[in-house]
C-alpha cells in the first residue's frame, strides 16, 4: 500500500506494518471518566465525558473505565485502545511515562521517536509516538500525545496485524471523532461554493507544485470540470527523470485503484439493460464462483463484490508476488475459492481487490460468455464505458501503453532522493480492480459523467441516475463521515459530501473525486510513490479554495514530507546495504512458496537481489525481530515488504506476512 492514509491503495506497502496502526492511532483527552458502556453497543454511539471532550465509540465495541484509564475494545479485545490523561506532568516526555505504567505496568514498551502532527479539533499540539517493534511484528503499539487545556493526554493502540486491518475502520472513527472541549466543529454546510476561476485555478497549480518538490514527486496531470465545463487539464514536471521530457494533459498513467469506480459503472449498466441485478446472486450468473465455503459463497450478491462489506481480507501478497503479465485473470477466482472472511457481511470495512477483480470479471462474462475472463472484461469496458464515454486514452492493453505517451513509475533511493523504478507493475490478474491506465484528458470526462449522474455534457443519457447514485450510497464506515459504497467512496468535509477514490501502485499514486453539490470535479494523477502524501491534500485544497474552508492542506502535505525523509532516515540507520556476507551466505539460491511462487536470489557487483519472475530489486538486511535476520527489498517503486530467514525441517525460508496471513518460502 503506497505510504499515504488513504486505504485505496492497490498493493501492500511498509505501512501496513509502520503507518497503519499508526494513523489509526485514537486519543481522548478525559479529565472525568466517561460512562461505561460494558456491553458492545448497537450502533457508532456518541459519547461526552464530564470534561466536555465528545467521541464515537464504535458498533460492537465496549467503552470500561480500569482504574482511570479509559479502555475501548474491539470484540474478542483485539485491537484495543487505551487512553490516560496526565494533568500534573511536567512535560511530554514524562506525561508518555506515567501514562505507559497506568496503561502497561511493567510490560511498557520501548518509546522511539515523537513527531509532530498538524493541530486539529481542538488541540493545541498533537504528537505521534513511536514504539520499538522488530521486523515483520505480528503486534504493534502506537501512541498520540494531545495537548490541551488539561494537561497531556496519551493514547495507545495495540492491535495485531490481523486486528488493524480488520477494524481500520472503527479505529480511524475514533482518532477522527475525538473533539476537545469547547471545540467546534467547521461547518461549511449554507456556504456558496465559489466557480473555479483564472485565480482559483493558478492557487491550486502552485500548490500542487509546492507539494510535488516537497515530496519528490517527479511528474503529476490534474484536471478541473465546473458545472460541466472543463476548465483546466495540465501537466507538470516530467514523465520520467531520465528522459525529461514534459507530462502533458494526454500523458498515461497508471491508476491503480481508480479502476474500481469504472467498474462499478460497468455494473450499473448492465442493471441498466436488465442483464443482472444488484441483488442477485452471484452464482446464478458466474456458476464457478466459489468462496471458502458452500455456505458463504451461495449468500454473495453481486453488489457484495464490490461493497468491501462481506470481511474478505485483502491477501494481495499472493497476486503481487504469485502472479505476473502472462497470468490468467481466474486467478482472482482461485485466490477467492480458499478465502473465508473474517467477519459477519456488513461488520466491519475490509477491502478486497480480488473481490473487485471477480466483479469485472463476471461483468465481462455476461456480456461475452465466449471470451476468457481478461479479454470478455476489457471489450465490455470499452463498449460500454470508454466508447460511450470518449475515453479514447485509456486502456488495459499494457503493449499498447508503452508505445503511447506514458510516464514511468518512481520512488526514493536509500538517501531519500527521487528515483526512477526499474520496472512497471502490470496487474492483468486482477485488472478490474486495478489495472487501468488513463490521462487526465480522460478520466475528467468520467468526472463529467459523474457530475452529471449518468448524462453526459452534451445531453446524453448514458447510465440511468438510480443505478449510478446506487454505487454512492453510504455502506461500511471508513472513518468519521466517511463510507464505502460500491467502488467510491463518500467523506463529509462540514455539511459537503465529496464522491472520491484513491489509487496507489508501485510509483504511482492518483486522486479521482467530485462534489456534487458545487459540480465540480476533480483529477489528479502522479508518477511517484510520494504522490501518496498528495492527492488526498489536493482534494482538500479545492474544498478550503471552494468553501473557504480552514487552511490545512498545505500543512498535510509539509508533515508528511517530513515524517517520510525520517522515516527514510530510520530505516536506513537500521540496515546493512548490501548484506552482510554471514546473511548473504546463509540464503538458498531458490525458494518457492505454494501461495506466492518463487524467488531466486542472486549476487552481483557486490549487490544480493530477490527475483521474483514479475521483476527484481536489491536487498538490504534490516533488524529482525527476535534477533533473525530479515531482508528487505530497496530498489525505487519496488515491493516493500520485509523477508524473515528461519529454517524449516532443516532447510532455510523466508517468511512474509501482511495483515491477516503468513507466508514460508522455503529454500532449495
Amino acid at each position: 500500500m503506497s505510504q499515504h492514509k488513504s486505504t485505496y491503495a492497490l498493493r501492500p506497502r511498509a505501512l501496513l506494518r509502520a503507518g497503519l496502526a499508526q494513523a489509526a492511532v485514537c486519543a481522548l483527552l478525559l479529565a472525568a471518566p466517561a460512562p461505561t458502556l460494558a456491553k458492545p453497543v448497537a450502533a457508532d454511539t456518541v459519547t461526552r465525558a464530564q470534561s466536555g471532550v465528545q467521541f464515537v465509540v464504535p458498533k460492537g465495541w465496549e467503552l470500561n473505565d480500569q482504574n482511570g484509564v479509559l479502555r475501548l475494545s474491539a470484540p474478542g479485545e483485539d485491537p484495543f485502545v487505551a487512553i490516560v490523561t496526565i494533568a500534573d506532568a511536567s512535560g511530554l516526555d514524562a506525561a508518555v511515562v506515567k501514562a505507559e505504567q497506568a496503561v502497561f505496568g511493567d510490560r511498557a514498551p520501548t518509546p522511539g521517536q515523537t513527531s509532530a502532527i498538524p493541530p486539529e479539533n481542538g488541540w493545541t499540539e498533537r504528537r505521534s509516538i513511536a514504539f520499538a517493534s522488530g521486523a515483520n511484528a505480528n503486534r504493534v503499539v502506537s501512541g498520540l500525545a494531545l495537548k490541551g487545556e488539561g494537561g497531556w493526554t496519551i493514547a495507545f493502540t495495540s492491535a495485531s496485524s490481523a486486528g488493524a486491518e480488520k477494524w481500520f475502520g472503527a479505529l480511524r472513527l475514533v482518532s477522527e471523532s475525538l473533539q476537545a472541549p469547547g471545540y467546534v466543529v467547521e461547518t461549511l454546510a449554507g456556504r456558496t461554493p465559489h466557480r473555479l476561476g483564472p485565480e482559483q485555478i493558478e492557487a491550486l497549480r502552485s500548490f500542487l507544485k509546492t507539494g510535488m518538490a516537497q515530496l519528490g514527486i517527479p511528474g503529476a496531470a490534474f484536471a478541473l470540470v465546473d458545472h460541466g465545463k472543463v476548465v483546466a487539464e495540465d501537466g507538470l514536471g516530467v514523465k520520467d527523470l531520465r528522459y525529461p521530457a514534459p507530462v502533458t494533459g494526454n500523458t498515461v498513467f497508471q491508476i491503480a485503484s481508480n479502476t474500481k469506480g469504472m467498474t462499478t459503472l460497468l455494473l450499473s449498466k448492465l442493471v441498466d439493460e436488465g442483464r443482472i441485478t444488484w441483488n442477485e446472486p452471484v452464482t446464478e450468473i458466474y456458476p464457478d464462483f466459489r468462496l471458502g465455503s458452500a455456505e458463504t459463497t451461495s449468500k454473495v450478491e453481486v453488489r457484495h463484490l464490490v461493497c468491501a462489506c462481506t470481511g474478505m481480507p485483502r491477501k494481495d501478497l499472493d497476486w503481487v508476488l504469485g502472479t505476473d503479465q502472462r497470468s490468467d485473470p481466474a486467478v482472482a477466482f482461485r485466490l477467492l475459492a480458499t478465502t473465508e472472511p473474517t467477519s459477519q457481511f456488513g461488520q466491519v470495512f475490509q477491502y478486497s481487490n480480488t473481490m473487485a477483480a471477480a466483479a469485472g470479471f463476471v461483468a465481462g462474462h455476461v456480456l461475452h460468455p465466449d471470451l476468457p475472463l481478461g479479454k470478455a472484461y476489457d471489450l465490455a469496458m470499452q463498449e460500454k464505458i470508454f466508447d460511450p464515454i470518449g475515453m479514447t486514452q485509456t486502456t488495459f492493453d499494457f503493449d499498447r501503453v508503452l508505445t503511447m505517451d506514458h510516464a514511468w513509475p518512481h520512488g526514493f533511493d536509500r538517501s531519500g532522493k527521487p528515483a526512477t523504478g526499474t520496472y512497471i507493475g502490470d496487474y492483468k490478474a486482477i485488472g478490474p480492480a486495478g489495472a487501468a491506465w488513463s490521462s487526465v484528458h480522460d478520466l475528467i470526462k468520467y468526472a463529467q459523467i459523474e457530475l452529471g449522474q449518468g448524462r453526459a455534457p452534451d445531453g446524453r443519457v448514458l447510465f440511468s441516475q438510480a443505478n449510478l447514485l446506487a454505487r454512492r450510497r453510504h455502506g461500511m464506515l471508513m472513518g468519521k463521515g466517511e463510507y464505502y459504497g460500491m467502488g467510491l467512496a463518500t467523506k463529509d468535509y462540514g455539511g459537503v459530501e465529496v464522491v472520491h477514490h484513491s489509487g496507489g501502485s508501485a510509483g504511482f499514486a492518483s486522486k479521482f473525486a467530485v462534489i456534487p453539490e458545487a459540480q465540480i470535479g476533480m483529477v489528479l494523477l502522479t508518477n511517484s510513490e510520494g504522490g501518496g502524501g498528495l492527492i488526498d491534500a489536493f482534494e482538500r485544497r479545492v474544498i478550503e479554495i471552494v468553501y473557504d474552508a480552514k487552511a490545512r492542506a498545505a500543512a498535510d502535505v509539509a508533515e508528511f514530507a517530513r515524517r517520510a525523509a525520517a522515516m527514510t532516515t530510520a530505516a536506513t540507520a537500521g540496515s546493512k546495504y548490501p548484506p552482510s556476507e554471514a546473511a548473504a551466505n546463509a540464503l538458498a539460491a531458490h525458494y518457492t512458496s505454494p501461495d506466492l511462487g518463487k524467488i531466486d536470489v542472486r549476487r552481483g557487483g557486490g549487490q544480493v537481489f530477490f527475483n521474483f519472475g514479475m521483476f527484481e530489486s536489491r536487498v538490504a538486511e534490516i533488524d529482525g525481530r527476535e534477533g533473525k535476520v530479515s531482508f528487505a527489498c530497496t530498489d525505487p517503486a519496488s515491493f516493500h515488504g520485509t523477508f524473515v530467514a528461519g529454517t524449516k525441517d532443516g532447510h532455510p525460508t523466508l517468511n512474509i506476512r501482511d495483515g491477516q496471513h503468513e507466508y514460508v518460502y522455503v529454500g532449495q
